[in-house]
């Protein structure tokens, strides 16, 4: 499985690395290096007439200047060297605004639905177009990316075969995708993936990934939704060589060799447990064998985009905040 670099470079600053110098790419064209508190630092400001110099000095000495552009050095200085927190999540979610709320009027429901747990009470509505298939799941998908986007079938188990790489074939690199399958005991149970699949191995985050079931196979009545827990982190396993997994073990169908159709369910570690009326363990039907059934369907669906409109998670993720 791929590490990917960005993660390690952040845990690293995290840490308390003793410095470090942020990209120019990521501050823009004039950048600076930093140094992580210490009582070796010295920090000195120097005015000049036309610009302001700050030198750190730990370890040697770095010094930045700005030009000013009128009113004094410190306003200037103020504006350029900006909080590099600021700068860093400037590059996920836009520019500082002047809204009222400042940055997190920016990061709303509306705007970045994803970023934030599965909503189970309220409904998505019909979206135009839609097949009778995708009718009985659009209502799942409130407070999605998915929520008001057409949807295409990616991937059918009956037409494209219980294999591994043809599940990645129809859902890699397409944005966030929605299984849906039907066991044997007649459960219709799936999940919901907001950053999608590409196939590389990892575990993909996701704040807002949600298992869903109908248990006794009655898809006009509501279904149980199960928020993931434990926060984002491993809401999918990106594996290439298995079919859909959500979480370690809250829902997937590996598509082994020999057991293609089987798929598995334990609820609790990653994703919430139905109440204890309900079977609490699993999202299959009581006449399935407890955490353990065999899929007879399996679906996937994803969202389409405009031509050169941007598809969001179509490769690695080498940080997320949920």
């Amino acid at each position: 499985m791929r590490t990917p670099g960005t993660t390690a470079l952040l845990w690293s600053c995290l840490q308390g690395v003793n410095s470090f110098t942020v990209p120019p790419q990521a501050l823009g064209k004039t950048h600076r290096s930093l140094s992580a508190p210490s009582s070796a630092t010295v920090v000195t400001r120097v005015e000049h007439e036309d610009r302001t110099c700050r030198t750190s000095s730990s370890r040697g000495s770095r010094s930045t200047c700005v030009r000013a552009k009128g009113g004094t050095g410190e306003e200037e200085a103020g504006e350029e060297q900006q909080d590099v927190i600021e700068k860093f999540f400037s590059m996920f979610f836009g520019n500082k605004d002047d809204a009222p709320g400042g940055d997190l009027d920016r990061i709303t429901v509306k705007k970045f639905p994803d970023q934030y747990p599965a909503e189970k009470i309220l409904q998505a509505e019909p979206v135009k177009g839609d097949s009778k298939d995708m009718a009985v799941i659009r209502p799942l998908l409130k407070q999605t990316e998915l929520e008001f986007r057409k949807l295409k079938l990616v991937y059918d188990a009956k037409r494209n075969g219980w294999k591994p790489a043809a599940f990645h074939k129809g859902v890699d690199f397409k944005g966030p995708g929605l299984v849906v399958g039907k066991t044997k005991g007649g459960a219709v149970v799936g999940g919901y993936n907001p950053k999608g699949w590409v196939g590389y191995g990892e575990y993909r985050p996701g704040l807002s990934a949600f298992l869903f079931t109908w248990r006794d196979g009655d898809t006009n009545k509501r279904a149980m939704k199960l928020r993931k827990i434990g926060g984002a982190g491993l809401a999918v396993w990106d594996k290439p060589e298995c079919g859909p997994l959500f979480g370690s073990d809250g829902f997937g169908v590996g598509m082994q060799k020999g057991s293609e159709r089987m798929g598995r369910s334990k609820l609790g570690s990653y994703y919430e447990r139905l109440p204890a009326a309900y079977g609490g363990a699993s999202i299959f039907a009581p006449g399935d064998n407890g955490g353990i059934a065999e899929m007879v369907d399996l679906k996937a669906y994803v969202g389409v985009y405009e031509r050169g409109e941007k598809i969001p998670f179509d490769d690695a993720i080498p940080f997320s905040l949920s």
